[in-house]
């Protein structure tokens, strides 16, 4: 991995990390499989790219998260060349948090 994608990675995890709050910390780091932001109840994957993650490659990095840190919630947060950050999760975990 690049300095450049690196850095973007990084940055992209301290901007989601300063929309989420205090309730968590970064956890992932280069070459290591965690997820990158953490808390007592969630993990977040954290995608800052230049194009679009494909929703196959969405429900791998959850079922990866899934398998490390089974009793925790799972989400992806994504965010494309320039645009808004958006979450993918499933829509069980939604159901059962919001209905």
């Amino acid at each position: 991995m690049g300095k450049m994608s690196r850095n973007k990675g990084s940055r992209g995890e301290r901007e989601v990390l300063a929309l989420l709050g205090s309730d968590f910390k970064r956890t992932g780091y280069a070459g290591i499989s965690n997820p990158d932001l953490s808390s007592d109840w969630a993990c977040v994957s954290v995608k800052n790219k230049a194009i679009p993650i494909s929703l196959k490659k969405a429900l791998q990095e959850i079922i990866t998260l899934e398998a490390q840190e089974p009793t925790k919630e799972h989400y992806i947060v994504v965010k494309v060349a320039r645009g808004k950050w958006l979450i993918i999760q499933r829509i069980e975990q939604f159901r059962n948090n919001r209905c």
